[in-house]
């Protein structure tokens, strides 16, 4: 008799506890609905609906020009800096003018420093990266070409894009206008307040 009552018991204390946390288990899938969906998605660049990855480029180097400027200043005027990347046209080809990021960072808040990649630098949308145009001369393909400061040159090539959030961390990016045959690149905006290139990805494209 002892022995059925404290059965009983332990059911019916069990049978309480299934019943307090179901409900924890769902408020939480509530708040986090896509978080069984976040280990399959990747920091990616997508140039087709087929999902061909835009694969990343490093800087090939940064040629030292010497200006008159420099030359007459003696050295107190720095050589102008012009980075480059190796080749004169990239291997991957673009048709479609259309563009698909896919940011984790955009699905979790705790998103931790040992995880950081460099490549996309914790963007959470295509709105922190620059789209350039890149100016070819002999193998080599030039980040800017206008004379001026270099943030300031980066930023004079940035062609305007348009960005719409399809799904939770999937954008779709545009150019504002159609892009002619040439050399691009995206790159991430903290290029901008960076003097060092080399810690850069550079997703760059051709346009046929």
């Amino acid at each position: 008799m002892f022995l059925d009552i404290l059965e009983e018991t332990i059911v019916m204390k069990l049978f309480s506890l299934y019943l307090f946390f179901i409900p924890l288990l769902s408020f939480g899938q509530f708040l986090n609905p896509l978080d069984q969906n976040y280990e399959s998605l990747k920091n990616e660049i997508t140039f087709s609906k087929s999902s061909k990855k835009l694969h990343p480029s490093l800087l090939g180097g940064i040629k030292n020009e010497l200006t008159g400027a420099a030359l007459l200043s003696f050295g107190i005027v720095p050589q102008q800096r012009k980075p480059f990347l190796l080749f004169s046209s990239s291997s991957q080809k673009v048709k479609n003018q259309l563009f698909y990021f896919s940011l984790t960072t955009n699905k979790r808040e705790d998103f931790l420093i040992d995880n950081f990649d460099r490549f996309f630098r914790g963007a959470s949308s295509p709105k922190e990266f620059l789209l350039l145009k890149l100016n070819v001369r002999k193998d080599r393909r030039y980040i800017f070409k206008e004379k001026g400061s270099w943030r300031t040159k980066i930023a004079s090539r940035a062609i305007p894009f348009t960005f719409e959030e399809t799904e939770v961390g999937i954008f779709t990016v545009k150019p504002n206008h159609k892009l002619e045959s040439g050399e691009y690149c995206f790159v991430h905006q903290d290029i901008l307040t960076n003097p060092s290139f080399n810690d850069f990805a550079f997703f760059d494209f051709s346009i046929e």
